[in-house]
Order: C-alpha cells, then structure tokens, then sequence
C-alpha cells in the first residue's frame, strides 16, 4: 500500500510545486515524509503499543523510494512535454531588418 500511495502524493504536489528542480524536489520528499510520520504515528496511537522501530523505519524508507521514483517520472514527463512542445512551436522567420 505504501509504495502506490506515497509516489501518487509525491507525483500530485509536483503539480503544486513548481519549477522541477532540486529544491523543489527537496520541498516534496520532506511533506512525504512529514505525512508518512503522520502516518505511523497514527498507527501506533490506534494500535495501542509500539511493534517495533524497524517496521516503521521499513515502511519511512518504502514512502520516500516511492516518492523517488514518482519525482523521477515527473520530471521526465515534464522534460519531455517541455521538449516536444517547444519543437512545435512555429519557427520565426523575421529579420532584424523588417
């Protein structure tokens, strides 16, 4: 469950957070991992007991590599969308004459 539900958020607040760089990549992972925290906080509160540091630290490390790879689509997405739409654009054909 975790390795579908994180890449969405992460893919959806690219939608949000523009440009695609380094920083704003960084801005998204953080807000992934404040909600994956959110998250296994909530489980342990509703479960009553602490089963153990390494199944949430497991289920952090799933949250952010899912979060990885949906800011690498993201960005190849928009890198390509970018790309072919500038190759569409028409071709200025004036002279510093006219």
């Amino acid at each position: 469950m975790h390795a579908f539900l994180y890449p969405v958020l992460a893919f959806m607040l690219t939608f949000f957070i523009s440009p695609p760089s380094i920083h704003s990549s960084m801005i998204i992972l953080s807000q992934v991992f404040l909600a994956g925290c959110i998250h296994e906080g909530l489980q342990i509160i509703i479960a009553a007991h602490w089963p153990g540091a390494s199944a949430e630290i497991f289920d952090l490390s799933v949250d952010l590599s899912g979060a990885i790879v949906a800011l690498g689509l993201a960005r190849f997405i928009s890198h390509r969308t970018t790309k072919e739409f500038s190759t569409r654009l028409p071709k200025s054909h004036s002279s510093p004459g006219h």
